[in-house]
């Protein structure tokens, strides 16, 4: 949890939440919030050009955007709104920018503020928490490990949704503090030789000590991928006594220096991370595409929402930024994109919905993993509609 944000005059604050890292415990809370609720996810990033000045462009689009939903409103909707929109944007504007996106729940006795270091879409609504946007943000970033290995330890830390955290109680060191005092008086030739000899074995054993430990931190954390990252003699010694299971799943960095800075070890493996992300996705969508319509695969909306309400889809890939509109029975629940007002299945009324919205409640209900791909997976994919699914 951050440290405590002092709000600025006239800036009220009920139930306050502010967390510099998103806590998945937290989502099974938001949608207890009380009735309406101010949803806005706002990009901050001070790189967007449109963050730069003074007031924040991001404060300028949240008020923008609430007069345009309050004109929607009922009048007393609408007063509650324009309150929560200003405290909205008095706490843009009168707060350094510590991350890249803020997501805000705001009501009467409802103030949560979540600090993402991802990007999100501008998105604002009223009523009932919106989480369609947080769900995909969580099935796109999915946690990995890193450990960074050199002659003097390995530090293994746990990277999501943008944030790198050490494991300390993961941290492994090597002593060699009496070896170097014996090397002080260990006089030169086949002594010096002999003492090098020694302390290079015990490197070999710490590389290949390491490597085991990362084995077993990967399978408890349940890590999908391990990036091994350091100096490139210790870093590649460790990579190659990992599990080719293991390798399959990450990537090594090379070119290190020893006792790298948080910062800069953020630095280089970021762009590792997402080099592997978007190869590893454009596999999957190449393998789908490959595989075609049928009995292993389901290709666009229309036939993977029938195959997911029918319980055949066993993992989704849809594409980043996947749009449109579909038609939600209040009856059965049934979904598809049928222009008919009366559902097909029952004759029940039905109210359009976001597919950003719907898609993710359809999935979490059935324990199907999605796979939210971006770059050019998810061009090839937007080519048969942007969704398609592995079936059972």
């Amino acid at each position: 949890m951050a440290d405590p944000i002092t709000p600025g005059a006239g800036v009220d604050f009920f139930n306050r939440m502010e967390t510099a890292m998103f806590d998945t415990r937290l989502l099974r809370t938001l949608p207890k919030l009380a009735e309406p609720v101010l949803t806005a996810y706002v990009d901050v990033n001070p790189a967007n050009p449109r963050n730069q000045g003074r007031p924040s462009g991001a404060g300028t689009w949240v008020k923008t955007q609430a007069r345009t939903l309050a004109a929607r409103l009922p009048g007393a909707d609408t007063k509650l709104l324009r309150e929560q929109a200003q405290r909205i944007d008095a706490y843009i504007d009168e707060h350094l920018a510590r991350a890249k996106s803020l997501v805000f729940f705001a009501g009467a006795g409802t103030w949560k503020v979540l600090r993402l270091q991802v990007p999100v879409d501008d998105e604002m609504y009223w009523g009932k928490p919106s989480l369609g946007q947080l769900t995909w943000i969580l099935d796109e970033h999915r946690p990995c490990g890193i450990l960074v290995v050199d002659r003097n330890g390995a530090r293994f830390f746990r990277y999501w949704m943008g944030e790198l955290v050490e494991q300390k109680e993961e941290r492994f060191e090597i002593d060699l503090t009496q070896w170097r005092r014996r090397e002080l008086v260990t006089g030169r030739g086949v002594d010096r030789d002999s003492f090098e000899q020694r302390v290079g074995a015990q490197h070999a054993r710490f590389f290949k000590e390491t490597a085991a430990r990362c084995r077993t931190w990967r399978e408890r954390e349940g890590f999908t991928s391990v990036f091994v990252a350091g100096p490139t003699e210790a870093a590649e010694t460790v990579w190659e006594a990992l599990p080719e299971n293991c390798r399959a799943q990450g990537a090594l960095v090379r070119g290190l220096p020893a006792r790298v800075t948080g910062p800069e070890l953020l630095r280089r493996i970021e762009p590792a991370i997402e080099t592997f992300k978007r190869h590893r996705e454009l596999e999957e969508v190449e393998a789908l595409l490959a595989t075609g319509e049928g009995a292993r695969a389901s290709l666009g909306i229309d036939t993977t929402l029938t195959r997911i309400q029918h319980g055949e889809a066993r993992r989704l890939v849809a594409a980043r930024g996947l749009r449109g509109e579909v038609r939600v029975c209040r009856q059965c629940g049934w979904v598809d994109r049928s222009a008919e007002d009366a559902c097909p299945r029952c004759g029940g009324v039905r109210d359009s919905e976001s597919l950003r919205t719907v898609l993710p409640e359809l999935a979490h209900a059935r324990n199907i993993p999605v796979e939210v791909v971006a770059g050019e997976a998810a061009e090839r994919l937007h080519a048969v509609g942007g969704l398609a699914a592995w079936l059972a």
